[in-house]
């Protein structure tokens, strides 16, 4: 008995230097990495870039903006509304006269 234990615990630690196997992450966990470090290398750009006025209604890429659940059109329309800037604004601009805002 003393022999098969012997022989079973050698066998043991065999094996357990044998299972020294590198896991590599998923396909999916792979996507996931690469996903945050770009957004996080998008964020860190947007922020160190001069000041914008889209920056008072978006300060950060990750922020969810629900202007997001609209097509193109009405997120530019939205956005240009947020921002003052519309043909009213900008018609200064166009007939060279002060109008009032």
């Amino acid at each position: 008995n003393e022999r098969a234990d012997k022989l079973a615990k050698a066998a043991t630690n065999e094996n357990n230097r044998k299972l020294d196997i590198e896991i590599l992450p998923t396909c999916e966990e792979t996507k996931t990495v690469l996903r945050i470090e770009i957004l996080t290398n998008w964020n860190n750009r947007w922020k160190n870039q001069f000041p914008l006025k889209l920056h008072q209604i978006q300060q950060d890429v990750k922020q969810k903006n629900p202007a997001l659940l609209f097509g193109r059109r009405e997120q530019v329309i939205i956005n240009r509304l947020r921002i003052g800037h519309t043909n009213i604004t900008n018609l200064h601009l166009i007939t060279k006269e002060d109008t009032e805002h």
